[in-house]
């Protein structure tokens, strides 16, 4: 459910709608601000709300809808309209993610395999257009017996590539236990396919103060 305020709501209004929301109606409300306006997205048990009533919580609310998609935070009726950005820090200056900014390019190996390597292949794709420079330090395999990267000696190659060239890092996490080391490396954290249903990492990363690409 989200509650759409009207332009010009005054930023004490909101706070106190959502102190209000959260104290006497146990909802975590998430404040989304947009070009004209404010959009309150509620989390918790709001199946049995009546949106009449929320709407009599203050004269500065426009609208309460309920949001129908199953993911609802990824949803952009959630944000009601309202596009988002992700915005990353790099060496070479911050790169914006979303739908009115340029289309952003990340090139790179499937695995790093030695420094003449990784830093060749940075220096390429960046001359290609690029703002990312992808390899994996830890990879997933099929087989035990399979080559799984270099790991922790990767990532420093990963730095080195980084500081040569000003592209930012994107690398895959495999283990809870490694992100201490790939967070000192990686501007985004990479979550693959075989790793969509570990619960356990996708929590710990989350926490992490990093973008995720999945």
């Amino acid at each position: 459910m989200i509650i759409v305020t009207k332009i010009g709501s005054p930023e004490a209004e909101i706070d106190r709608l959502c102190n209000d929301l959260q104290t006497n109606w146990g909802l975590t409300p998430e404040k989304i601000v947009g070009r004209y306006k404010v959009v309150i997205g509620l989390v918790g048990d709001t199946a049995d709300l009546d949106p009449l009533q929320l709407q009599e919580l203050s004269p500065w609310i426009e609208q309460v809808m309920r949001v129908e998609r199953p993911y609802k935070r990824a949803s952009i009726e959630y944000r009601h309209g309202e596009a988002s950005e992700v915005v990353v820090s790099t060496p070479d200056g911050p790169v914006t993610f979303g739908l009115h900014h340029p289309l952003v390019v990340v090139a790179g190996p499937c695995s790093v395999e030695n420094e003449e390597m990784i830093i060749e292949t940075a220096q390429r794709v960046k001359a290609a257009g690029a703002r990312f420079l992808r390899g994996g330090a830890y990879k997933p395999r099929t087989s035990p017996y399979s080559f799984q990267g270099h790991g922790e000696s990767a990532l420093g190659l990963l730095a080195a590539a980084k500081e040569k060239t000003g592209l930012g890092i994107i690398t895959e996490v495999m283990d809870a236990a490694d992100l201490p080391k790939l967070i000192e490396v990686a501007d985004v954290l990479q979550v693959g396919a075989r790793n969509m249903q570990n619960f356990s990492l996708l929590k710990k990363v989350g926490a992490q103060n990093k973008p995720v690409l999945l």
